[in-house]
């Protein structure tokens, strides 16, 4: 009487990832916020951590420069334009801090107010086209 043996197939071996995973959308979001809204604002914290302080002049001339760029890429047509009213007031108001006499105090606190509510506002606009409508941040490339 012969016996037959049985031959098990070979299991696959099942690898798992070390690390965490995070999602495209959720990246795409990340790279914006420190990319587009962060890195441009670089120097001003610099010039914070090294001298201690930020001169006026410098957060008027960035909020001129950082309130128009960053609302030309967005996709509300009201924030373009409160963009371009709010860029030719800090670019005027740059002209008055180079004007000689010392700058009002009150314009960091005017630049600040500016940088930051252009931040707030294009993450929201941001989160929802990046992880809502999962439009990638840096497009694919076509080959």
């Amino acid at each position: 009487m012969q016996t037959q043996t049985e031959e098990k197939p070979e299991q696959a071996v099942v690898r798992k990832r070390i690390g965490i995973h995070i999602p495209q959308e959720v990246q795409a979001f990340f790279c914006c916020l420190v990319l587009q809204l962060h890195l441009p604002i670089l120097p001003l914290f610099l010039e914070y951590i090294i001298t201690g302080q930020t001169k006026v002049e410098n957060v008027t001339l960035t909020a001129a420069i950082f309130v128009v760029s960053t609302s030309i890429v967005s996709r509300n047509s009201a924030m373009l334009a409160c963009g371009i009213v709010s860029s030719i007031i800090f670019s005027s108001l740059y002209g008055v801090t180079l004007a000689g006499n010392a700058p009002p105090t009150y314009l960091l606190i005017f630049g600040w107010i500016a940088i930051e509510a252009t931040i707030a506002i294009h993450a929201v606009e941001r989160y929802n086209r990046h992880v809502y409508e999962l439009e990638p941040f840096f497009p694919p490339t076509v080959k």
